[in-house]
């Protein structure tokens, strides 16, 4: 089995690369300094697909995620012997399950090889040379003593010369009245809740988020008592009120926190918001009516109805143009006030015939997306200036707040000139 790449937490990307091997029950570092690589070294990433060519001794990397998207495939090339990628005797023998041997002609080493201690000495003999062999650590041995730092079964049994007896992993030479040979299945596996209830003596345990063996009862959980799954929820108040839920900001969907790490590998989600994180929940665009409200998410932009008014619509889109068609059929739709004509108004999913229906009113709606249009705040109720003490001044971009009659600026705002009545 080969491992490689990953994410620790929070975001560091790493380039390891391991071979599990069975034998000795440990993990080998096949990126040590001290193994034979020729090529390229594999890049730092995550979420790559790996697969081994079945008629060859080549793993094939696809894709994944490192600083960005890589596309790319590599092949990597791995002997049959994995004890071959050591090619001094020091870094040999200190792998588990690895011997060493060489050839010397007067104390000269003229030929040596890492092999499994498993097998004999691959070497061709050479002349007037004499053999050196070193068998090394003998996996059975090595794992034997290991025995005891396992923890459940399922590796205790998996490893050749340790057994499981009465709860505890030993070496399978020590004498045990009423030996395991076969481990306890996990019957409760499941992804989420709704899963976990039709398996018969299982819950579904919400702080870890896993489903867990019901001792006390053997049947088959209501599913009834489960939320609904989180795909389910359109809005992100409504799914942030789940605890097993988070909200995509850029997929703009309820995700499971139980896939979340895959399913949004490469950052493709975005933020994702978990419960405590409802008060940022993002508003649609159509629920703000002013545009410089609206153009502070970088998702909408604002139709523009004519006039210096500031009357509009906030409207998903891009820079170019929004989301859903035209501006007029946006405002069209959401509004319908459209000036009286004798001819009916058409189908506002008719995009041609609304816009056509305008053009003949002379009516006209542009779409800002970075800067807003002139509107005079003063007449429309857009400012921030006080009724009592302050006068709005409008200005070619924005507005501006003038102490009125009988104030004057202070360090707290416009203060009146008699306080208390009194001058």
């Amino acid at each position: 089995m080969l491992l490689m790449g990953g994410r620790m937490y929070p975001w560091n990307i790493t380039d390891t690369f391991y071979a599990y091997s069975y034998n000795c029950n440990q993990w080998i570092n096949l990126m040590d300094d001290a193994t034979t690589k020729v090529g390229p070294y594999p890049r730092q990433t995550y979420a790559q697909a790996m697969t081994v060519e079945p008629d060859g001794d080549a793993v094939y990397v696809i894709g994944g995620w490192g600083l960005d998207s890589q596309s790319s495939v590599l092949r990597i090339e791995l002997p049959v012997d994995l004890c071959n990628l050591w090619p001094r005797k020091r870094a040999c023998l200190a792998v588990s399950g690895c011997g060493y041997c060489a050839n010397k002609v007067n104390e000269e080493v003229r030929s040596q090889q890492c092999h499994a201690n498993t097998k004999e000495c691959p070497l061709d003999p050479i002349l007037n040379s004499s053999r050196v062999t070193n068998q090394g650590r003998i996996c059975s041995a090595y794992t034997s003593s290991n025995c005891t730092m396992m923890q459940d079964c399922g590796s205790c049994l998996q490893t050749s010369s340790c057994t499981w007896c009465q709860g505890a992993c030993t070496s399978n030479t020590t004498q045990c009245s009423v030996p395991q040979l076969k481990c306890q299945s996990n019957r409760c596996i499941a992804t989420d809740c709704i899963q976990c209830h039709q398996i018969p003596g299982c819950d579904w345990n919400y702080s870890k988020r896993e489903c867990i063996p019901n001792l006390q009862d053997e049947e088959a959980n209501s599913v009834s008592v489960c939320p609904q799954p989180c795909i389910n929820y359109s809005t992100c108040s409504s799914c942030l009120e789940v605890p097993d839920c988070r909200w995509s900001t850029q997929l703009d969907e309820c995700i499971s926190a139980s896939y979340q790490d895959i399913y949004c590998a490469g950052g493709v989600c975005g933020l994702v918001l978990e419960s405590e994180d409802r008060q940022y929940c993002p508003e649609p665009c159509n629920s703000f009516t002013q545009c410089s409200s609206c153009l502070r998410h970088a998702h909408c932009g604002w139709c523009a109805a004519p006039g210096d008014r500031g009357e509009g619509v906030c409207a998903e889109g891009s820079s170019e143009r929004p989301m859903a068609g035209t501006c007029n059929n946006i405002y069209y739709e959401s509004s319908r006030k459209l000036l009286d004509d004798d001819r009916n108004p058409p189908d506002p999913d008719d995009i041609e015939a609304v816009s056509s229906y305008l053009n003949d009113l002379n009516v006209s709606y542009s779409w800002h997306y970075v800067k807003c249009p002139p509107e005079n705040e003063c007449l429309n109720g857009h400012h921030s200036c006080a009724e009592e003490s302050e006068i709005c001044v409008d200005l070619d971009d924005g507005f501006e707040c003038r102490c009125g009659a009988g104030y004057k600026a202070g360090a707290n705002g416009c203060e009146p000139v008699c306080p208390l009545g009194k001058c």
